[in-house]
């Protein structure tokens, strides 16, 4: 359009406040409340794998060692690790400041610090870290800083727990957003056939737009994740805690060990 048309002089040209994309919006994550997240765990499969990561720390952490859960949450399963080995430090970060407040009041036996995990600096070299269900709040750019990261924290031949949920493989956004349809829609039914209360399907409803948009929740394959880990550690034992039948998805647990 030519600025001299008479169309073009009768646009509106008055200065106005830019308004928010859509997509912009859209990367506003909706979190349940602490309340909410923990209660999660009596219903959701990510129970089991809490469960296993647990009896992983039990066993692998060293006597009086520090372990290192980063995005912790409410420090739920760091609490799972205190019942059992009252003898470690227990440390954990997490960027949701009511999750930290609620687990400060709840578990104060933890030591935990409302940080960024790519920006968190340990006190002490953890012996033992864990990362579970929180790899995929991390862009696909942070992800492998991340890794890089904690790899850096670590002395050779500690240990990594690392679990997430993952999607089936994928190479385009399209098929990328079926992948995630596919695990969320699993995870519902799963729900549903457990009577779950009605905020905690809403809060499964809640991941799958987060993750459909990218708003928060940047789930990927279990081979992606196998090649961020590659480089700095060797997968020592994977283990899919659902769902029980054949599935390109589900949550697995890590046990990996530090070059």
């Amino acid at each position: 359009m030519e600025f001299g048309s008479k169309r073009a002089r009768n646009v509106d040209t008055t200065p106005r406040r830019p308004r928010k994309s859509v997509s912009r919006r859209r990367r506003q994550a909706r979190l349940p409340t602490p309340e909410i997240y923990e209660e999660e765990y009596r219903y959701w499969p990510w129970g089991k794998a809490l469960n296993l990561a647990a009896k992983w720390a039990v066993r692998f952490a060293p006597s009086g060692g520090v372990v290192l859960d980063y995005m912790c949450g409410t420090g739920y399963l760091l609490h799972q690790i205190a019942r059992k080995r009252n003898d470690l430090r227990l440390v954990g970060c997490s960027l949701t400041a009511s999750y930290v407040r609620y687990g400060r009041q709840k578990y104060p036996e933890l030591e935990l610090t409302y940080r960024n995990a790519l920006r968190y600096k340990p006190r002490r070299m953890p012996d033992l870290v864990l990362c579970t269900a929180g790899l995929h709040h991390l862009s696909p750019n942070e992800q492998p800083r991340f890794v890089r990261k904690i790899a850096k924290e670590m002395a050779p031949n500690r240990w990594l727990i690392l679990g997430d949920e993952v999607i089936r493989p994928y190479t385009t956004e399209t098929q990328r957003r079926s992948a995630v349809i596919d695990l969320a829609m699993a995870l519902i039914r799963h729900l549903v056939a457990q009577r779950s209360p009605p905020e905690v399907i809403q809060a499964a409803l809640d991941v799958l737009q987060n993750d459909l948009f990218q708003a928060g929740e940047y789930k990927t394959s279990l081979a992606n994740v196998k090649r961020l880990l590659a480089p700095y550690f060797v997968v020592r034992r994977v283990v899919r805690t659902w769902p029980n039948r054949p599935a390109p998805f589900g949550d697995y647990l890590l046990l990996c060990q530090r070059r």
